[in-house]
């Protein structure tokens, strides 16, 4: 019986140090960003929100991989 990683569905990959550090950095930026806006009522705060949120989005994307095989 072949016991590589793709052979057992069970088995996943640890999570890259990459991912889960634009994520966290997407977190920080994304609250950093959105309490602007709520406190100074500036669309730069905004901006700045969504630009955390996509970088939660890429660190997740790159924490899990390649989805389709």
């Amino acid at each position: 019986m072949d016991a590589t990683p793709s052979a057992r569905p069970d088995v996943k990959p640890p999570v890259s140090a990459k991912g889960a550090l634009l994520t966290l950095l997407g977190a920080v930026v994304g609250a950093a960003g959105y309490y602007w806006s709520y406190t100074h009522h500036t669309p730069l705060g905004t901006l700045v929100g969504m630009v955390g949120i996509s970088l939660c989005i890429l660190g997740t994307a790159t924490s899990e991989g390649p989805v389709h095989r």
